[in-house]
């Protein structure tokens, strides 16, 4: 009953920021490497690939990958109902979901990071979970400039040398609860938070050099007998 009615955080602000368009002006403004976006202008080769997403789409719904030569054949509303960004080849980047918490009384961060290693239909099913601290301190940067007061998640590909933020999401994620199982339960902690409570001993339960990898398993249960 606690929980009812709970708002983590909300403005004006952070809904433009729903809008994938809107978002990725942001984060460039303030320094946050994100891909490039498609401009209908410009010369690429024909066989570039591109991914589209809705413009207010959440996860993976909707999403399709493209080279430029199909969107050449095609007319897209560019400017309102997609956003057209550079594909990241998996095998040159790792794709690192980051499960941020920021309590903007405190001034406190903590987030930990979710590699996929598998994927099926979409869907993360194994991850390695673990802590880094030069993405704690970029996930510090974007609770300043989104004024976030509760638990966000966000999407990043990397290699070796850079990184390039594709999707910030003003909300858990899908596969949250995979580091809500690695003992690191950031949604507690946001609950806990807005309800004025202590939550430092959760955070204290695992040192972050520790890394757990995660499977989601799912099991069959008998809905029915009959004789």
């Amino acid at each position: 009953k606690n929980f009812r009615n709970i708002v983590i955080w909300s403005s004006d602000f952070n809904k433009s920021l729903l809008n994938k368009n809107e978002a990725n002006k942001v984060l460039e403004k303030n320094g946050i490497s994100t891909p490039e976006i498609f401009d209908p202008k410009k010369n690429y080769p024909d066989l570039k690939k591109w991914i589209i997403k809705p413009t207010y789409s959440e996860g993976s719904k909707l999403i399709k990958i493209v080279n430029t030569r199909y969107l050449k054949s095609v007319d897209y509303n560019f400017n309102n109902k997609y956003i057209i960004q550079s594909y990241f080849d998996p095998n040159k980047y790792n794709e690192i979901t980051v499960d941020s918490f920021h309590d903007k009384k405190k001034n406190k961060t903590f987030s930990i990071c979710r590699q996929r290693i598998e994927v099926k239909e979409g869907v993360c099913t194994k991850a390695k979970v673990y802590y880094d601290k030069k993405i704690n301190l970029l996930s510090k940067k974007i609770a300043f400039i989104t004024k976030q007061n509760g638990l966000i998640c966000y999407q990043l590909f990397i290699d070796k040398k850079n990184y390039f933020l594709t999707d910030l999401n003003l909300r858990a994620g899908g596969a949250t609860s995979m580091t809500c199982n690695s003992f690191y339960d950031l949604v507690v902690i946001t609950f806990l938070m807005k309800l004025n409570k202590k939550y430092s001993n959760i955070l204290k339960l695992n040192k972050p050099k520790k890394i757990f990898y995660i499977t989601r398993q799912y099991q069959d249960f008998i809905s029915g007998i009959y004789e």
